[in-house]
């Protein structure tokens, strides 16, 4: 062809192997010239794992290549069965160039082979005008030995109690990598020699009773003669609790389940007092707390405790329970002194003794208790409400609801619940009242005697159709 239009300048000339690097290959004008499509540069690089090969093949697909100025353009793609690199350079549209300008092509990310090779490898540029074309410049680029170095980290740098991490590092010109640390040693042999540069990663288990663990990692040559060396600081993360929740926290009953979450960092175990020890891997639990209820306590304390170094981090949550409650106690009719109840409602526990020649006592233990009621006797009360747990067909509709109240006063109340239903009583302190019953409903008689509410509860049953 003809004298080429350009002259060529490559940086590097050198590279280490197995490096990341990029090439930059700068097209300077021969003279003016107005170019066009008509003008083509293509540049040779070989693939391969030789010592005259440059680019390493698990790394070719990802380079490319771009030209810094405007109104250019470069492609790129392999050939001969992926063992040569190209890169075509060329106008977008028809430019003039002044004589001395240049045009800098930058071909990234660029992997060199593992192999040294002080002749290098070569680097071809061919350029096309019209119909003429040929070789324009040859380049030797020589590939050399890194000297010995190393590089380390942690992953994750931060672990609890227990847990491994993984140390990776990155040596060159050594044959061997070797680690110290927490009483143990682990070597890894380097066997493709000295110079490329080699990644691996040993797995540790940093001391548990201890903030933080030093490690250290060696590359060092064929002999030991030469060697350079790198800290790995692994830490042992304090214990810290992210989120500790109870739901739900109150009016509680003892029998209700409360679920319990927590989130943890860096514990070895986790302590739910007054359950018991837990792995740090749960965050969380159902459970039911009323039988750890002591005598009348309201409510009862949950302490989460994330047990690590240097020393455990705790938060306590507290659940109030809903308070014991008589919700019935009547004599068993307005003629009968026999009683039915006490019923009770979240109550540890319950007793019942007479007073005098008439009068029963009821008491109930629990939260926010006692609670104590009594029949009989000459106090305001309610004597009767009933028929306690009557059952009905599916078929009747109205029951009948009788009451008796000792000690009614003229400011006090007497309320059928539900439907807020005020209630009169005769001359014997008896009444009663037609309920609508279509389905199995509590209904609560709400007395306020002397500025005191005695409430009894009881269920009318209804029979499936």
């Amino acid at each position: 062809m003809a004298q080429p239009r350009f002259t060529y300048e490559l940086e590097p000339s050198a590279v280490l192997v197995g490096s990341d690097t990029a090439l930059t290959l700068t097209l300077v004008a021969g003279e003016d010239a107005d170019l066009d499509d008509q003008l083509a540069i293509r540049v040779q690089l070989p693939i391969g794992t030789h010592a005259d090969d440059l680019l390493d093949p698990s790394a070719a697909a990802a380079v490319a290549a771009s030209v810094q100025a405007p109104d250019w353009s470069a492609a790129v793609h392999t050939r001969d069965e992926g063992r040569v690199f190209e890169v075509y350079i060329s106008p977008t549209r028809p430019v003039s160039i002044t004589a001395g300008a240049s045009v800098d092509v930058v071909i990234r990310p660029f992997l060199v082979n593992q192999v040294v090779s002080p002749s290098g490898a070569t680097l071809r540029v061919f350029e096309r005008w019209g119909d003429a074309s040929g070789e324009a410049a040859v380049f030797q680029l020589s590939k050399r030995a890194r000297g010995q170095s190393i590089v380390a980290f942690a992953r994750p740098p931060r672990v609890a109690p227990g847990q491994p991490c993984t140390i990776t590092y990155t040596v060159s010109g050594g044959a061997e990598v070797s680690l110290r640390g927490n009483g143990e040693q682990q070597r890894h042999e380097l066997d493709a020699g000295e110079g490329p540069l080699w990644s691996n990663s040993f797995e540790v288990v940093p001391d548990p009773e201890r903030s933080q663990t030093v490690y250290e990692l060696t590359v060092s040559s064929a002999g030991g003669g030469e060697r350079r060396s790198t800290l790995v600081c692994v830490e042992v993360g304090s214990p810290t609790i992210r989120r500790f929740e109870l739901s739900p926290a109150s009016s509680v009953g003892l029998a209700d389940p409360v679920t319990i979450e927590w989130a943890v960092d860096f514990a070895s175990f986790v302590d739910l007092d007054p359950l018991a020890e837990l792995s740090a891997a749960e965050d969380a639990r159902v459970v039911t707390l009323g039988d750890r209820l002591r005598a009348n306590q309201s409510g009862l304390d949950v302490t989460l405790t994330a047990v690590g170094v240097p020393r455990p981090a705790q938060l306590r949550r507290r659940v109030e329970f809903a308070p014991v409650e008589i919700s019935y106690f009547c004599f068993a009719g307005p003629d009968d002194d026999s009683i039915v109840g006490p019923i009770t409602s979240n109550a540890t526990g319950q007793r019942v003794w007479t007073e005098g020649e008439d009068a029963f006592v009821a008491e109930a233990t629990g939260p926010h208790g006692p609670v104590r009621r009594t029949l009989g006797g000459s106090a305001p009360q309610v004597r009767y409400f009933g028929p306690y747990a009557a059952r009905l067909s599916a078929a009747a509709k109205d029951h009948r609801l009788d009451y008796c109240v000792q000690g009614f006063a003229a400011n006090d109340t007497l309320v059928l619940q539900p439907g807020e239903r005020s209630l009169s009583l005769d001359a014997d302190g008896c009444g009663s009242v037609l309920v609508d019953v279509e389905e199995t409903t509590d209904f609560t008689l709400v007395a306020t005697l002397g500025g005191e509410e005695i409430r009894n509860t009881l269920t009318v049953y209804v029979d499936a159709p």
